[in-house]
Formats: structure tokens, sequence, C-alpha cells
């Protein structure tokens, strides 16, 4: 379904694919889509055309997925806000920007507290231009998600991405969180969050709240009025990269928490990185470093109180990418149709790696227009049958078109050390008879970051004798093969064989 963890995920998905009278909605006008998005039966969304919709949009009352990358070149929602108010819902490479001076979201997550929302997942959007926030994730869910996504460019109060009350399982994973003044994220009490592998850059501005609200800062505190309960969070492998911060006073501090946080709060901080200039700093003490900040109660007090040294919560089977690789990871990964970029992200992407982001924005709607040869997305035969591996064959061929809008995947390690929730698995045992298999040999190999991908391929499959079996992985600049072969006890990311590579 989606190639990433996350809450909800397999929530919607069983509830999708068990739902009756499934329909393929094709969207052939835009102005289709609050008809369908309204209709009562349960389906997949597919674009047989691209561009803005003027308007609002809410979710309705049926499972559905609303797969933004069948558009021949992209989607988007702006002069109004995107409303999930319902359960089961996937919405996947839609650009939501609303633009305007309305106390508005690009985006909202809500229920109530007579009926809470549950499974609703946004994969591979980009937020911007928000009056009120660019996401708002406000109050009475369960298990929800927003991952490989932009925030960024909020206009108004410039406010970011702010995680109301009563939230029960929200993962936030892979994003880009840009050029915002304040709320990278702001989360309140009442709210149960993971929060990993996002990187978070030129966030600045003072504010109410916090000497320092800029800095890239994950703001925690509560409203004795509505969120006066805890905070159960984990806040893993997030990389917080500093900008020019125009007008942000005092020092830099990415994580602010305030006096205000309960004592039967848990907070878990594990493998954050800041980027200061050129400067990478891994700080082994989360807690006892410039990463974390406390306002109007001393440190020596607060984190005592609210620190947890296991994750308090975290999304089952869930393996982070390590830090060192956030960087590269997201801004190769994050927002929608990313072969296929509109010229806004590209810019965003383009302020990250140049360190030259503003938080002075104008509504500047891109052109989502196609591109040459980009491929277009054919709605298979028998769409609803069910294959072999327990998938649909529509969601089959969404998977593997979704591939061909995407870059190539950059090369990543995982972090062994934070999986949560994952039972280990026995090793298999050999059945009498079987043959008696050699040990497989293998090894990591690191590449020069300046050789293209297929060249090193190549360079590969020319490998002599043993050498034919191992892989690559991560980045090196001065790497030579050893004489000998390795031992077979060292282990490998991927494994070369028949010209292709296959994770092990």
């Amino acid at each position: 379904m989606i190639n990433q963890k996350g809450f909800g995920v397999k929530g919607f998905t069983e509830a999708w694919r068990n739902a009756p009278n499934k329909q393929v909605f094709i969207i052939n006008n835009l102005s289709e889509l609050p008809g369908i998005m309204a209709d009562e039966r349960p389906g997949m969304v597919v674009f047989k055309t691209f561009g803005w919709f003027d308007g609002g949009l809410t979710t309705g009352p049926s499972p559905k997925w609303i797969a933004g990358q069948t558009s021949p070149g992209q989607v988007g929602v702006r002069r109004s806000q995107f409303s999930a108010y319902t359960s089961n819902q996937l919405v996947e490479h839609l650009n939501m920007a609303p633009g305007g001076t309305a106390n508005i979201d690009a985006m909202t997550i809500q229920g109530s507290s007579s009926k809470y929302i549950e499974n609703v997942v946004f994969n591979h959007c980009s937020f911007r231009y928000g009056p009120g926030e660019n996401i708002s994730a406000w109050k009475y869910f369960r298990n929800a998600s927003i991952l490989n996504s932009i925030i960024t460019e909020p206009v108004g109060a410039r406010h970011g991405l702010i995680i109301g009350h009563h939230v029960e399982n929200l993962s936030v994973i892979g994003n880009l969180l840009a050029n915002i003044h304040q709320r990278a994220p702001f989360i309140h009490g009442i709210s149960e969050v993971v929060l990993a592998n996002n990187l978070i850059y030129n966030v600045g501005g003072s504010g109410a709240n916090f000497p320092d609200a800029g800095g890239g800062n994950t703001e925690l505190m509560l409203n004795t009025g509505y969120s006066n309960g805890p905070h159960i969070l984990s806040i893993v492998n997030n990389v917080y990269k500093k900008g020019p911060r125009v007008g942000a006073p005092g020092d830099w501090t990415p994580i602010w928490m305030h006096r205000s946080m309960k004592s039967d709060s848990q907070v878990y901080l594990q493998g954050n990185d800041m980027i200061r200039g050129l400067e990478y700093e891994n700080p082994a003490d989360q807690w006892n470093s410039e990463l974390v900040g406390t306002y109007g109660e001393s440190k020596v007090t607060l984190i005592p109180r609210v620190r947890s040294d296991v994750p308090p919560i975290w999304v089952p089977g869930f393996n982070p990418v390590i830090a060192l690789d956030v960087y590269d990871h997201v801004l190769n990964n994050a927002g929608v149709k990313r072969l296929y970029e509109n010229d806004a992200d590209e810019v965003v992407v383009g302020n990250v790696e140049d360190n030259t982001g503003s938080l002075s924005h104008q509504v500047d709607w891109p052109d989502l227009s196609p591109e040459a040869l980009e491929p277009v997305f054919s709605i298979p035969d028998n769409p609803w049958d069910v294959l072999s591996n327990g998938k649909l064959r529509i969601e089959e061929a969404i998977e593997q078109h979704s591939s061909l809008v995407m870059n190539e995947p950059v090369n990543v390690f995982y972090d062994p050390e934070l999986v949560v929730g994952k039972e280990p698995q026995p090793e298999p045992q050999p059945e009498p008879g079987d043959p008696v298999m050699e040990p497989k040999l293998t090894f990591t190999i690191e590449k020069d970051p300046n050789m293209d991908h297929a060249d090193f391929l190549t360079w590969l499959a020319n490998l002599d004798g043993n050498w034919q079996n191992i892989i690559e992985a991560k980045v090196a600049d001065d790497f030579e093969p050893p004489s000998e072969p390795p031992p077979a006890r060292t282990k490998a990311t991927y494994v070369f064989v028949g010209g292709v590579l296959t994770e092990i």
C-alpha cells in the first residue's frame, strides 16, 4: 500500500480493501471533485487531468484513496481548505495551498469528542500558503500519519504544523518543514506523537510562548483550557538545520519545552542532529545540550519530570533512517511526484541545500502542467481482483506507477537499535534432506559520492570472482577493495546478483 510504516496505514488498508462496492472514480474535470469526495461509495480516485481546484474539499463517508500521482501533471487545492473530518482516508501526491487572509489552514484533521476519526494518512503531499496553519492536526482522532511531505512557506501568522489535543497515535515521518516562522511543530498536551526522520530548516521568529521561537524549533506546551494533559512523545533521528532566520533573536535552540508540561508526560529524545553552518552536531547527551531549551522553569527541574529513557510510543515495525542520512533522504524523497516536481517545491529544496531560505512569502501558485515524457497511468482491467500477494490489482498498478514518478531512492542506513514493537523472528531451520548451503559472502562497499548510480552498478558488475556477490551501501571518498574477499560474517546492505540489487 505505502512503502512507509505509519500509524493508520494498516487500518486504512484493511478498511479500503474490504469495503464493498468499490468504484474507480475518474476525474476528467476538477470541478467533479467535491461530488466524488461526498459519494458514499468507497474506492480509488484517479485523475485524467491536472491543475488547481479552486475551493474547499472535505473527505466523505466511505474509505477513499485519492491518488494524485495518477494525474498527467500535478493536482492541487487552493483558495480554501482541505478538511479531513472522516475516517479511512488516504491522500497522496496532492498540493494544498489556500493563500488569502482568512483564518484557514491548508489542511486540517479533526473529529469530535463524541466521534473520533481514525486511519487518516497523507503521503507525498505539499502544504504551503496556509494563513492559519499549513497543517492543523487538531483534535479527537487516532491512528493518523503525515508522511514524506513538504510543509513550507505559510502566510499570515506563518505557522507550520500544530498538533492539538486528544490525539492518539500520530506519526510525522520523513517530512521537510522549511521556511516557517513558528510551529515546526507545536505540540499540545493530551497527545501521543512519533516525530522521526524529519528535516526542519530555517524556522525563525520570536513568539509569546518562548524567548526564541525560531531555530527550527519544536515547541512543547499545553493550554489549561483544552489540552491540560501529558505529552507522550518519541522524537527520534530528526535533523534541525539553522537557516538565515530573519529577525530571530537569541541563540539557536531547536526544541523548546514549556513549564506548563505535566509531570506525567513522557518525552523520549534520541539521535536528533543539528546543522549549524558547516558544522554537523550529534549531541550524545540530547537533554543536556543546546538541542533542548526550557522556558519558565530550569532544565534541572523540568527535564527529570518529563524525560523518558525508552520510547513511550512507537510505530510497530518502523525502522528509522539514521540521522546522518536523513538530510539526503528527505531532500530526495519528500513532496509530490519528485521526479517531476513543481517549481515551488524545487525552490524550497534549493533553499535548504544553499541555505538561502526566507521567512517572507508571497503567494505564487506553481504551474502544475505535465512535463515532457511524464508517464501516463492506465487503469488495469479487473481492478478489484485480489492478487496472490493479497493486494488488489489496481493497488499494485498504483504502486508501480508511483515508482515511475519518484526519484531513485538514496542509499540509507537504518538504526537497528530503534526498532520498537517488532518481534524477533527465529532463524529458519533446514528440513531433513535440504542441501547444505554455503554461507553467503557479503560486504559493504562504499562508493564515491560523485559516482553516478548507473556507473556504480556497472563497476560492480565488472568486479572479479566473489566480489560479484557484494554490494553497495554508504558514501566514502577513497574506497579500494581489499586484496582478499571479506569473511562471511561481514554484513552488507544489498546483494548484487544477476545485475540486480536486492536488499537483504
